[in-house]
């Protein structure tokens, strides 16, 4: 991304959030917007992609449809053999996404959530 470029919505790093990927994969957040997120999986997705996902807030289900727009080595520990999967959310519902930026705003405003680049 070159210096011109802008991300819709802020990503916040996010510690301690899983979920579910496409058919019951355990799924660890990294980072979380409202428009997609970065986690760790032990599924490998196809590049380009859709999946389902399901996250687990404290509050809330949020079940969804998202874009594979990068998928990696989880590098950061190499031995489990985890993937990084960069999701671009495609299909979340009205419900879905009031519980996601109701989550994102209490986060941010109790300090468990902090804008990462």
């Amino acid at each position: 991304m070159n210096g011109s470029e802008r991300r819709r919505y802020p990503r916040y790093a996010i510690d301690g959030l899983q979920g579910l990927l496409q058919g019951g994969h355990p799924l660890h957040l990294l980072r979380l917007s409202q428009g997609g997120m970065l986690a760790t999986s032990s599924f490998e997705p196809r590049l380009e992609s859709i999946v389902q996902f399901e996250l687990h807030l404290p509050n809330a289900r949020v079940r969804s449809a998202g874009r594979v727009a990068f998928v990696g080595p989880d590098t950061q520990d190499p031995e489990r053999r985890w993937h990084r999967i960069g999701l671009e959310f495609t299909a979340m519902g009205q419900r879905s996404r009031r519980a996601l930026i109701d989550y994102l705003t209490a986060a941010v405003a109790a300090g468990r959530a902090q804008i990462t680049p």
